[in-house]
């Protein structure tokens, strides 16, 4: 589970870290442009006293995720894509029962609007004695003239109650996933 924060081909490879310390966890993220979408993949591991902690991770990945507002309250993986000259981006959010949410925002935390309009990501996931992954495939243009900038993140929420707020960098004072310093990819599509 070691990935360096590097470009790898057209994947980036990401650790990413819990906000304000260390953890029993290890996280790290995938994001990798394919013909006619982008592929998001999140792996936590390897512990799994460490993974039984963590809310929702043993629930069953439904076949058909449904749009489902406020998933960021709890365990949920995430992805910020934003063109690379901004202010405007994205956030998805995708649930381990397999529901997600997408947000579109007119810049930082600004103008904040559910996409409904857009096609259903397709989700797998599997939970296994070495740990948990959970791949998104967004489609979307590939049209060669545009860079995006991305970050993935996530929220684990634990069974105490406490969160677990996760990103490859941390660039404020508080988990702040919305700031563009931590869209540390960038890439065309």
């Amino acid at each position: 589970m070691e990935f360096t924060k590097q470009p790898s081909g057209s994947a980036w490879l990401l650790n990413l870290f819990p906000f304000g310390g260390s953890s029993k966890r290890r996280l790290v993220g995938r994001i990798e442009t394919e013909p006619g979408g982008v592929l998001l993949e999140y792996r936590l591991g390897p512990d799994p006293a460490a993974l039984d902690e963590v809310l929702l991770l043993d629930s069953e990945l439904q076949t058909e995720g449904t749009f489902r507002d406020g998933l960021y309250t709890t365990t949920c993986f995430e992805a910020f894509l934003m063109e690379a000259d901004g202010p405007g981006y994205l956030e998805y959010n995708f649930s381990p029962r397999g529901d997600w949410t997408c947000y579109r925002f007119t810049s930082y935390r600004a103008g904040r609007e559910p996409v409904h309009s857009l096609r259903s990501p397709f989700l797998a996931a599997q939970l296994t004695p070495d740990g948990y992954s959970l791949r998104a495939r967004l489609d979307g243009p590939n049209r060669g003239d545009l860079r995006l900038r991305a970050g993935l993140t996530a929220v684990l929420e634990l069974r105490g109650g406490e969160k677990e707020f996760w990103a490859p960098v941390h660039p404020g004072a508080r988990p702040d996933f919305h700031d563009p310093r931590g869209f540390t990819c960038t890439f065309p599509v």
